[in-house]
């Protein structure tokens, strides 16, 4: 499905190629760019409402956004060819996600989901989860919090960003799951500076193992037992 570029953007990306394929195929971006409406350059379009003509295409990857989901919204956003539409769970009719023909996305920028809530909506089966955005500079607490949600929704996050978040904060955010950035308002210029940053962000470093401390760890005096029987 279309909307499966959202998945793979997150997961790591093979290390870039050197030479003549460099130039002929750039890398993919890491994290994809959303705008609500559309903006030039964008990877990712948010509609408020069905669009009256149904999308042809694949690119940009275009989805519907609604507080409240309801079988025949979702009957709307099928036939205007949508990839996906995000809903708050807690204002949707459960008749609305049966029968669907196009992926989900959880409206979840108000508050946090509790640990059984969230593992609760994983059975939706999410492509993507709409996180509430962290003051930024990120605090580690706040991180940690992020990860742990998209760990037990099994599913990468997306957080509305200004376009001049830092580099550092990008990385460790791809780094626990952020799939996309939405920016609102945004122009086609902070789009495209935002692109650069992204592709330019280091790849993700593989851990070391941790340290074996018991090899470093002083040996216990052995007695001979043969020494206490003289």
């Amino acid at each position: 499905m279309p909307s499966d570029r959202i998945r793979r953007g997150n997961q790591r990306q093979p290390t870039r190629p050197i030479g003549f394929r460099a130039a002929k195929d750039p890398p993919p971006p890491s994290i994809l760019i959303a705008t609500r409406g559309p903006v030039a350059g964008h990877d990712v379009c948010i509609f408020s409402e069905p669009p009256k003509q149904r999308i042809t295409v694949d690119r940009p990857l275009c989805g519907l956004e609604v507080d409240g989901l309801t079988a025949e919204t979702m009957q709307s956003a099928q036939e205007a060819g949508l990839a996906f539409v995000a809903f708050r769970p807690g204002q949707s009719r459960g008749d609305a996600v049966a029968n669907a023909e196009i992926d989900f996305a959880l409206q979840l920028d108000d508050q946090l989901p509790e640990p059984d809530d969230a593992r609760a909506l994983a059975a939706l089966r999410p492509i993507l989860a709409i996180l509430p955005t962290p003051q930024l500079p990120l605090a580690l607490n706040d991180l940690l919090r992020l990860r742990r949600v998209a760990v037990l929704l099994d599913a990468p996050f997306a957080l509305q960003t200004p376009p001049d978040i830092s580099n550092g904060d990008l990385q460790v955010l791809r780094d626990s799951g952020l799939a996309v950035v939405i920016l609102d308002p945004a122009t086609p210029e902070e789009v495209a500076a935002l692109r650069e940053r992204i592709i330019a962000l280091p790849e993700p470093t593989r851990r070391r193992p941790p340290a074996d401390l018991s090899a470093s760890a002083p040996t216990p005096p052995q007695d001979d037992f043969e020494d206490h029987l003289t």
